[in-house]
């Protein structure tokens, strides 16, 4: 068991963050992989750190922005809301995939709804 769980976002280590139910820090070093820290940092339960950034201030003035990020997600309302994910995750009987279909399906109805009340209210002017 650890505290927390530093990364790199791959998709793989990324959903066994969730699942485990502990706080993420992810370091990216694609591209794409950024996508899961954000995620994660949006929902409380983990944050996101630029690499380059972490190696800026720590040749700058010796800073560890590293050691900041993981001092964050240590916080009592961090580490409740990656546990709280990991349990939905763990809870879902179809797995992680069906858990982001349902959480994908209900992102588009809230969006559709947005655009079915801005048409709503461009036809009332």
């Amino acid at each position: 068991q650890c505290s927390v769980i530093v990364h790199h976002g791959g998709g793989g280590t990324s959903s066994q963050v969730i699942r485990s139910g502990t706080p993420g820090v992810c370091m990216p070093f694609f591209l794409f992989q950024n996508n899961w820290g954000a995620q994660l940092r949006d929902i409380g339960a983990g944050t996101l750190v630029d690499t380059k950034e972490i190696r800026d201030a720590w040749n700058k003035n010796e800073t560890n922005l590293l050691l900041d990020a993981v001092e964050e997600v240590m916080e009592l309302d961090v580490q409740k809301a990656a546990a709280e994910l990991g349990l939905k995750a763990r809870e879902s009987r179809a797995g992680g995939v069906q858990f982001a279909a349902k959480k994908t399906i209900e992102i588009l109805q809230a969006y559709q709804n947005r655009v079915s009340n801005l048409k709503k209210d461009q036809s009332a002017l």
